[in-house]
């Protein structure tokens, strides 16, 4: 079932007005997010309200709704600029990278805020689900298989260089995923939070990670799980072999570097 947020409750036409009259650019902004199966609807929409943080940052929102699906959120803003498209998409995409702008006229973007009161209480679903969740499905594919098939190289890769410096590998917008970061035998571990199902109380305040059958299906005892930590797969340095299915990997953050095991459900 598709819930609707509306963000903004007074009449912005003021606003589109005012935008209009000092000459700046009109966008319409979207953005989809794929959603674990262990997360609520709730978060899905604490997340997009802080994606339009970061916009507000960078622009004049003028109208924001999200709506969260069962598995699927989207953030969709109507804003205004000085700059141009394609400086205006440089910008928001380094709070977002996987926006989708597009460059509106004033009489769409009045179109729009007039219909506010009808989307309000809409029971309309997602714009375009079914074409962004086939996307989300692929990406969570092959983000799947890059992993699996670095963790087999560092099965068999005796040259694995386990004290040398970090290397700069290459950074891809669509290559940054959540991972749920937990503590597993003492280790700081993660995996991906798309191949987590469900989160559970076990026994001795223990907690069960229950894991998707898509990707090595099982479930994981842990002792504590401690946050989502955004982490671009491509740029994971695999270090060493910790044990089948585990390896010591660093990724690299905004804020310097992140040492943890990673789990491969599909090779343990």
């Amino acid at each position: 079932m598709v819930s609707t947020h509306k963000c903004y409750r007074t009449d912005n036409f003021p606003v589109l007005r005012h935008c209009a009259n000092r000459g700046e650019s009109l966008y319409h902004v979207r953005l989809y997010a794929d959603r674990g199966g262990f997360l609520t609807p709730r978060f899905g929409v604490m997340r997009m309200k802080v994606l339009l943080g970061f916009i507000e940052s960078k622009t004049t929102v003028i109208d924001a709704v999200i709506k969260t699906d069962e598995n699927l959120d989207y953030l969709s803003v109507i804003c205004s600029s000085p700059a141009k498209p394609l400086l205006f998409s440089r910008i928001l995409r380094k709070a977002a990278p996987r926006a989708i702008v597009e460059e509106i006229s004033g009489s769409t973007a009045e179109a729009y805020l007039a219909s506010g009161a009808v989307r309000e209480v809409s029971s309309h679903g997602i714009p375009n689900a079914r074409a962004a969740q086939t996307v989300n499905d692929s990406r969570r594919i092959l983000l799947s298989l890059l992993l699996e098939y670095r963790a087999l190289l560092a099965e068999y890769d005796a040259s694995l260089d386990h004290a040398g410096p970090p290397r700069k590998l290459p950074r891809d917008a669509e290559g940054t995923i959540p991972f749920l970061i937990f503590e597993l035998d003492g280790r700081i571990c993660g995996v991906p939070a798309f191949q987590v199902l469900g989160i559970s109380a076990g026994g001795y305040e223990m907690k069960l990670l229950r894991l998707s059958k898509a990707y090595g299906e099982g479930i994981l005892v842990c002792s504590d799980v401690i946050c989502i930590k955004e982490i671009n797969v491509p740029s994971c340095e695999f270090r060493e072999r910790v044990s089948r299915g585990y390896y010591a990997v660093r990724a690299a953050l905004a804020e310097g570097f992140f040492d943890f095991t990673l789990i491969v459900p599909a090779l343990i």
